[in-house]
């Protein structure tokens, strides 16, 4: 059983985290060790690349999500199946919500005393590295970065800035990536490119990889993961439903974005999942209680998706009397329109009323807590997050969600069948959440 962990961190998004982190993994994975990867924040794609990476699933660790004690289960669960565990954190290392902590990597790092590594763009800095990264470390007593490693710097100039850092800051400098031509991951308007639209996806990782192994002291970075302090954890229980509930999901490349969590936290509860793709026409899986159309791209798949047979067969099962639950990508998919950026229109489910559009800028950004409104019986509110560039001139009013600055609005389509809005919701936040919305559903026999 290992306790080993390490998160590798940022002074701001775009130093290089992503490349390193899965460098260091596809390094590990080379070397023998058995790896889980996390993602800290709200971020869906990134661990995507894990995956590429590592071949196996990644999650993510989210400290305005989760407590305390979900955030130490997600981490340490599963425990004896893997020899270390590596974090990828989420923008600058101190970045959280609403301009505090919370949500923030330092806050992960610090809740699950896991040690940090720092990487450090250097492009264009000399002396100026120690300095910032000086600041970083000393930002907080409690910082426990422990480790640096120097993004796009030469060899020449590493060893200089290696002497320069060591002296000055109370970190180890653990090695460097030199400035990898073309091996940069492009972003599109929600973030980066998922790992399935970079043809060369793998011989990419394998340059990366060989970089790392390389030019980074692997030996000193494991030790100062396995170096992590023992943390006691106990398991969230949840609640089963009284019967099996068959969930039907969406998942292809318009449909990719869903929390592990909350695909695990169902099946915990007793649901029986199985996979469907719109993109390939595929019918709904026989009986079938629940629909779930997760988030993605169907903006960049809309002349695909309007001639795809699922859209109906979608509207056939919400008829005869099955659940939906959708979320941002899935929500558009089922408007009766998506509009491109050159102003076509495709016709999607039709299942909710109106037309999405591209907004020309990104739309309610960040962080929310939903709660039901109108129905104070509603005992239960849950967490979610937004990001997306397309918009709709209705978007529901079955919940008020609650920004981290206090503003507020309405959203979310709710109802006796339905449960589908731009939030992503993040089960683990409040898992009665969910029974509730099944026990309103009458589905499972609760």
């Amino acid at each position: 059983m290992s306790q080993a962990r390490l998160l590798i961190t940022g002074i701001k998004s775009g130093s290089g985290k992503t490349t390193v982190t899965c460098g260091l993994l596809c390094a590990l994975k080379e070397r023998g060790f058995n790896i889980k990867a996390f993602k800290c924040g709200p971020d869906y794609i990134d661990p995507m690349f894990h995956k590429k990476a590592l071949g196996v699933l990644s999650g993510n660790l989210d400290s305005f999500f989760c407590d305390e004690k979900t955030l130490k289960y997600l981490l340490m669960r599963n425990e004896a199946e893997r020899d270390i565990a590596v974090i990828e954190g989420a923008m600058g290392y101190y970045d959280g919500a609403g301009g505090g902590f919370a949500g923030s990597s330092y806050d992960v790092a610090w809740l699950t005393q896991t040690p940090v590594i720092l990487v450090a763009d250097c492009k264009g800095m000399s002396n100026t590295a120690a300095a910032v990264i000086k600041g970083i470390a000393d930002y907080r007593k409690d910082s426990n970065i422990l480790g640096v490693i120097l993004n796009r710097i030469s060899a020449k100039q590493f060893e200089n800035a290696k002497c320069r850092i060591e002296e000055e800051c109370n970190v180890r400098v653990l090695g460097f990536l030199p400035n990898l031509q073309n091996i940069v991951f492009t972003s599109r308007h929600l973030g980066l490119l998922s790992p399935d639209d970079i043809s060369d996806i793998k011989e990419k990782l394998e340059i990366i990889k060989r970089a790392v192994l390389e030019n980074i002291d692997m030996d000193a970075l494991v030790a100062i993961g396995e170096g992590a302090p023992h943390i006691s954890c106990e398991e969230v229980s949840v609640e089963k439903f009284k019967n099996e509930l068959n969930i039907a999901v969406a998942r292809d490349e318009a449909f990719s974005f869903y929390y592990e969590e909350n695909l695990d936290l169902l099946q915990r509860m007793g649901a029986r999942l199985s996979f469907f793709s719109p993109l390939s026409g595929d019918k709904i899986p026989d009986g079938t209680d629940i629909i779930l159309l997760g988030g993605g791209y169907p903006e960049e798949y809309p002349l695909e998706l309007s001639k795809s047979p699922t859209g109906g067969y979608i509207r056939e099962a919400y008829r005869s009397g099955v659940k939906i639950i959708a979320e941002c990508g899935g929500y558009m998919y089922l408007k009766e329109y998506i509009e491109d950026k050159n102003n076509n229109r495709f016709p999607m489910c039709g299942i909710l009323k109106g037309d999405v559009k591209y907004a020309g800028r990104l739309v309610r950004f960040g962080y929310v807590t939903l709660k039901k409104r109108g129905l104070p019986g509603f005992k239960n509110s849950i967490k979610g997050h937004e990001f997306h560039h397309w918009d709709s001139d209705s978007n529901g009013d079955g919940f008020t969600a609650v920004k981290t600055d206090g503003s507020s609005y309405p959203c979310i389509y709710h109802d006796t069948k339905l449960l589908a809005g731009f939030p992503h919701l993040y089960y683990y936040s409040n898992p009665e959440f969910v029974h509730e919305i099944i026990r309103e559903w009458g589905i499972a026999n609760e």
